[in-house]
Order: structure tokens, then sequence, then C-alpha cells
């Protein structure tokens, strides 16, 4: 039995149940009176504990100097978690409070179920918790009574669990009477499934959004972003891995100042079709001040573009992204049927300052346009691949020729072994999907390469293997011109 202050009243620090002020935990009762009971009777550094139960109740408030919320019971309600002296100084807004091991389901008595809202609180971790059914895990609502700036500061989310629920984090947009809503917060190693979108804040001052797992839910019909940012400063998101989702996967509007790297995406946009990543809207800056760095991106399959960056962006650095196959979903279940749109990089003619380089994109291309702005965007090393491109995997495609055949295609092939059993006369290569480089190993002295205008050998002389003899060929269409050979 957890050792409590009724049990206890020798030990100051002991945990105070909730059902040591009455609350039942049959998952009927409401037990709000007397959670918000226990809650009032701690002091500075006191622990709420819910304990052996499923306590359902509406709000309570938390508002616990270095409090903390633990316990094995499941909530049916919605922890609000609040300084207590939010109304009269900014700077005093400290909780230091600390949420670990929770597990909150859906059926409160709130019109809207939502776990923890965060209001006018600073510093506080949100971890070991879990999360199901509810319209959003975690929330900030906006105070109208204070305008202090920055409503909820410096809080760590991390090691959460969460399935079945519209939103993992979710704000209000406190414009015009507040700067923002959430800042300064840690979001990281969470994993989940969201109906709407993981991550969804509007108006923010830092956040950083990191080693995150983020699946769809594919029942949904309202399935859009795994992270959504609109009007902000200053965000940090990497080393995620985004699954699906019916819209862009990452979506950054009117944001000034961050970095986005290193970062997993698949099968983006199954309902709409859309980019992987997407940065649009005025930065908050101002136009052209969008100070961004999005660099080693992976993305996989989206059903539109793979990186798209809208009108008034600036001060932008792009490079060393992978995308393979834009425009090619195999998952998308999204009507119209997709346009086919297989560019990888695509920026919008109204930029100034963007820096791209060494990106990479597979079975597409780019669309890399100069912006209207006194000092041109600058563009280097990216590859611009034909369409339908073989992708390259780390183990050589070999190819085994064991009957006589004159025209070989090796557009899936990086090694030849040749192995007829009788004379071959080889005298076409084609690549039908891209310009390649093969070589040919003999394992007989059976084949020869017939020199002509389509499939050019050394000095125009034909070539006859014998066994262990290698020769390399440049291809493309029907085209081939030896490069090498080792005799």
């Amino acid at each position: 039995m957890a050792l409590t202050k009724a049990h206890n009243r020798m030990i100051a620090s002991a945990p105070v149940s909730v059902k040591d002020f009455g609350a039942v935990g049959d998952g009927v009762t409401n037990d709000t009176v007397a959670i918000q009971a226990a809650i009032n009777s701690l002091t500075d550094g006191g622990t709420l504990l819910f304990d052996g139960g499923t306590f359902k109740f509406a709000t309570v408030i938390f508002d616990v100097k270095y409090g903390n919320i633990k316990g094995d019971g499941i909530i049916k309600g919605t922890i609000r978690v609040r300084a207590p002296d939010y109304l009269t100084n900014a700077n005093l807004r400290r909780v230091f409070f600390v949420i670990d091991g929770l597990t909150f389901l859906s059926g409160s008595f709130n019109a809207v179920d939502r776990g923890i809202e965060l209001i006018d609180v600073r510093k506080g971790v949100i971890t070991n918790c879990k999360f199901e059914g509810l319209e959003s895990c975690i929330y900030t609502p906006i105070n109208v009574d204070t305008n202090w700036g920055q409503v909820s500061t410096q809080i760590v989310i991390t090691n959460n669990q969460y399935n079945d629920c519209n939103y993992f984090v979710a704000g209000e947009s406190s414009r015009p009477s507040i700067d923002y809503g959430m800042s300064d917060t840690v979001i990281s190693h969470n994993s989940g499934t969201a109906k709407i979108d993981h991550i969804n804040l509007n108006t923010f001052d830092g956040i950083t959004i990191s080693d995150n797992i983020f699946f769809a839910d594919l029942s949904s019909a309202q399935s859009r972003s795994c992270v959504r940012l609109t009007n902000g400063a200053w965000a940090q998101i990497h080393d995620n891995k985004f699954f699906e989702m019916g819209e862009e996967q990452v979506r950054i509007e009117s944001v000034t100042h961050g970095s986005i790297h290193n970062n997993v995406y698949a099968w983006s946009g199954r309902r709409v079709e859309s980019p992987a990543l997407l940065v649009t809207g005025s930065p908050e800056g101002g136009d052209y001040f969008t100070f961004l760095n999005i660099h080693d991106e992976e993305i996989h399959r989206p059903s539109g573009v793979g990186i798209s960056i809208g009108a008034k962006q600036g001060r932008m650095n792009i490079h060393h992204n992978l995308i393979y196959l834009p425009g090619n979903n195999d998952r998308y279940t999204g009507t119209p049927p997709l346009s086919g749109d297989t560019r990888g990089i695509v920026l919008d003619s109204d930029l100034q300052f963007i820096n791209t380089s060494n990106n990479s994109t597979y079975g597409g291309t780019y669309t890399l346009t100069d912006g209207t702005a006194l000092v041109l965007n600058r563009h280097d090393a990216n590859m611009n691949e034909v369409s339908n491109v073989v992708y390259r995997t780390t183990v050589p495609i070999v190819l085994t020729l064991s009957a006589t055949e004159t025209s070989i295609d090796v557009a899936k092939a990086d090694i030849g072994q040749l192995s007829q059993s009788s004379a071959t006369n080889i005298t076409s290569l084609v690549s039908s999907t891209e310009i390649k480089t093969i070589t040919f190993r003999a394992f007989n002295g059976n084949t020869t390469f017939v020199h002509s205008a389509t499939l050019g050998l050394k000095g125009g002389i034909n070539a006859t293997l014998s066994n262990g003899n290698t020769i390399t060929f440049l291809c493309y269409s029907d085209q081939a011109h030896e490069v090498a050979r080792n005799f």
C-alpha cells in the first residue's frame, strides 16, 4: 500500500492520495471536488497520487510549486497546470512541476476530452504518460486575463505514448492579445498515432521537436500533418520519423529562424496530394526573413513534390537532401488521382537569398528558380535526374547471361556475368531508364562484343573476352561506349 499523509501524518513529504479526500475511483462517480481538495492540501514540493482506480472528473487546477503528480490509476479528466501567482507577476509564474507515469483515457465530465492543459506556467516535465482516445493529450489554452508574452514556457515533454487521439500537443492562437502560446519547449522521444495532427502550435517562441516516431491513423478522414507550426520563431525539428499522414508531414507557416534536418519522411500526402515539407506564409520576421536551414532530409514517395518553398521566403540554406520518387505515393487513397508532379524541390519565384546545394532526387526532377531579388539566389551541385530512374541499392545487381543473346537490356544491372555455353556475338547494350555503367566479366571464352555505331569499342575493333577478362561500358538508351578493359 502506498504511504500517504492519511496513513502516516508524521511524514510531511509523503504523497497525498486523492482517495484520502473522498475520491471513489470507480469510473462513474464525479471525483472533481475530492481531487481538487487533495490538490489544495498540498504545500510546495508536495506529491499528488492517483492510486488504484479509474478517476472520472471534469477539470482540476494543479498550482503547487515544485509539485509532482504520479500514480497507477486511470484518469478520465483534465489536469490544468497553472502557476498560483499567474495574475500578478509574470516573473514568478514558476511551478517546476512533474507529471510522471499517468494514464489518460477519454470519458471525462468535460465536453472535450483533454489530458493535460498548460496555462501561465513555467518549467515542468511531462513524461512516461499514456494517452488514448482524447481530443488533445497536451493542450495550451489562451488565458485572456494576462498578457505576459509567453503563456507556457520551458516545458519538457518526453517518453510518452498515445493512440487514437486527434492531437498529441496542440495550442490555441494567442493573437492578437498575447505574443506566444508555447515557448522554449522540448518535445522528444514520444511515439503515437494521431487522427489530425501530432503537433499543432499556432504562435510559439522556441520549440524543439526531436527523436519522435509519428504514425498516421489510416482510418481518419481528417489526417493532416505530423508537425504543423504557424506564426512563430526558433523552431528546431530533427531526427524524427514521419510515417504517412493525409497532407504535408511538416508544414511551416509564417515562421522565422530554425533548422529542419535528419528527419525521415515516408508516404506523405496519403489523402491529399501534398509536398512532404512545405514552408509557406510571410515569415514572422517580415518578408524574406525566414532564416531557415533544411538539410539531410530523407523523403520517400510523397504524393506531391518533396520540398516546397513558397513566396516571400528568404535567407535559407537547403542542402544534402535526398528525395525518392516524388509524386509517386503508392499508398495514396485520395481523389482526384495524382497529377504526376515529380519535382524534388520546388522554389517559388518570389524569394531572396536562397542557397541550394548537393540535393538529390531519384525518379524526379528539380525546379530551381531564381527570385526577383536584386541579389540572385544560388544553386550549386544539385543532381537533376531523369524520371523513372532505377533506385540504386548498396548491393550490386548481377545480370547472368547463360543463353545466347545479341541485345541486352542493362538498366537493372551493375555487373554482367558471361556464362553462355556457346559462342555469342553481342551487338547492342540498351539502358531503357537511365545513364549507367556496367562491367561484364567472362566465365568462358565464348563472348564477342561487336563494334558498331551504337556499340563503340576501343579502336573500333571487336572485343572477344577470354575467361577472367572484364570490360566496362557507359550506356544510355540504345548507345553504349567502352570505358575500360583489363586485357
